[in-house]
């Protein structure tokens, strides 16, 4: 039988489950398929859930197509290119977490009065700098 607990959002398990709105049992992922997203996103939670919602869409184009019936139609590639919205919506917010985090993590630190420290290799911009030790 199937897992019915509910996800524990404290985890990145639940939390890729909660992006790709796999919350509910039965679910359509395992934690295992989940954990592959997860290796394969390098551990990043919202590009394991936009590659979960990828997964989803290719789902949906493969067994759906367009299906209409007397009361009902479903077309497959729609909820497939708003599933792949929501992924690639996904993919930008993780490349803005970056960019962010790479912003935050580098400090510009110029040398001042053209000092370096000995044995260091003096950069000549087109100009003569002298040797001092620094203070």
């Amino acid at each position: 039988m199937a897992d019915v607990t509910p996800p524990d959002y404290t985890t990145p398990t639940g939390q890729v489950r909660l992006l790709c709105t796999d919350v509910t049992a039965p679910y359509a992922f395992s934690d295992e398929a989940i954990g592959v997203f997860l290796t394969l996103a390098s551990g990043n939670i919202k590009r394991a859930g936009a590659m979960a919602l990828d997964t989803i869409a290719s789902d949906q184009v493969l067994l759906l197509h367009v299906v209409r019936t007397d009361d009902l139609s479903v077309d497959g590639a729609k909820e497939a290119d708003a599933l792949r919205k929501n992924a690639q919506a996904l993919r930008d917010s993780a490349d803005a977490d970056l960019a962010a985090d790479l912003d935050a993590s580098f400090i510009v630190v110029y040398p001042e009065d053209d000092c370096y420290p000995e044995g260091v290799d003096i950069p000549l911009y087109g100009r003569l700098v002298g040797i001092a030790r620094c203070r």
